[in-house]
């Protein structure tokens, strides 16, 4: 993003963190009224409050379209609309986990033709839109089931959208990256302190999941200039920049289903629950630690030459599944103590 055009829109950026703080200020008072929260009395915390997510998006495109007459990614808006919709009724009442995930293939599948539509270029086989639509599922999956405790959705969020800004020419709108941007750090100052104001629910964790599928693979077919080229790499990128959280929400599913666990319901079996209530390690140094590795693996990946990208991408997992592997024992063999 050139200085030039982050200066213009510091007023407009400003602006936009006013408002979304106070419509989270609104909404926690109205979700407090209405009884959506999580726990009972003065543990309750309010559910939902990455609602300011999708309100962002929206007042980015509303306000491309009052400039300019157009918006800026209209199929994805869309299904950002009705993703987001879905995800926020299932805060309140929740749906069957076959509905929620029907509607996200049907959502991520707008997402996709999005993509195609905004990069003529890219012309993909169906092969590789199955592919993709597998990708882009997985990705919002993950950053649903991994909105556990307080600030690590936030910290780990800001570190992925930060990061595509490296590459020599970034893809995404900067209206829409600021907005989100903003969102993320005006839904931090309420979930990242103590006690925690609100939680992001499904609303915001969804959201930000389907918008960083589409940022990451929007960036990925960007640089390419064929359909081929892109299919080698588009989802080594999705993959690389989101690697901390794919590791543990897949390792976890693994371990899961070899003890024969219900995976619809819910626990607190992924390693970054288990260092929090198991390990007793802080949620600010937990949420830190998985922001500060997946942003040290970006920036390595950013930097070394495109035919090392799969090299690092391998030797990230390698890693972080011995990383995850040591931590589990360790935690194991303290318990038993």
């Amino acid at each position: 993003m050139e200085m030039i055009a982050c200066i213009s829109l510091l007023p407009l950026s400003l602006a936009l963190m006013a408002g979304l703080w106070l419509c989270m200020r609104a909404y926690i008072a109205l979700a407090r009224k209405r009884g959506i929260v999580n726990g009972s009395g003065n543990n309750a915390v309010v559910t939902g409050g990455g609602i300011v997510i999708p309100i962002a998006y929206a007042a980015a495109e509303f306000y491309h379209l009052l400039s300019t007459g157009s918006l800026i990614y209209p199929w994805f808006f869309i299904g950002l609309a009705v993703i987001a919709t879905v995800s926020f009724v299932d805060d309140i009442d929740n749906l069957s986990p076959m509905l929620r995930l029907a509607v996200h293939f049907l959502c991520c599948s707008l997402l996709i033709f999005q993509i195609i539509d905004s990069v003529p270029s890219f012309q993909p086989s169906a092969l590789l839109i199955a592919v993709l639509l597998t990708c882009t599922v997985a990705v919002v999956n993950t950053f649903n089931f991994l909105d556990g405790i307080k600030g690590i959705t936030g910290c780990y969020a800001l570190t992925v959208l930060i990061s595509p800004l490296f590459f020599t020419c970034h893809a995404i709108n900067d209206l829409v990256i600021i907005a989100m941007v903003c969102a993320v750090i005006v839904f931090s100052a309420f979930n990242f302190r103590t006690p925690e104001r609100c939680y992001c629910g499904d609303t915001g964790s969804i959201s930000l999941g389907y918008f960083i599928a589409f940022y990451l693979l929007l960036q990925a077919v960007s640089q390419h200039s064929s359909p081929d080229s892109a299919a080698i790499t588009c989802d080594f990128t999705v993959v690389t920049l989101t690697i901390v959280y794919l590791v543990d929400f897949s390792l976890t599913l693994l371990i899961r289903s070899i003890r024969r666990e219900n995976l619809l319901q819910s626990h607190h079996s992924h390693l970054y629950q288990r260092l929090a209530f198991e390990g007793g390690v802080s949620h600010m140094r937990i949420a830190l630690g998985y922001a500060a590795t997946q942003l040290a693996i970006s920036i390595v990946y950013i930097l070394v030459p495109t035919s090392y990208h799969l090299s690092v991408l391998v030797l990230s997992i390698l890693a972080l599944t011995g990383a995850y592997t040591f931590i589990s024992l360790r935690l194991n063999a303290a318990r038993k103590l």
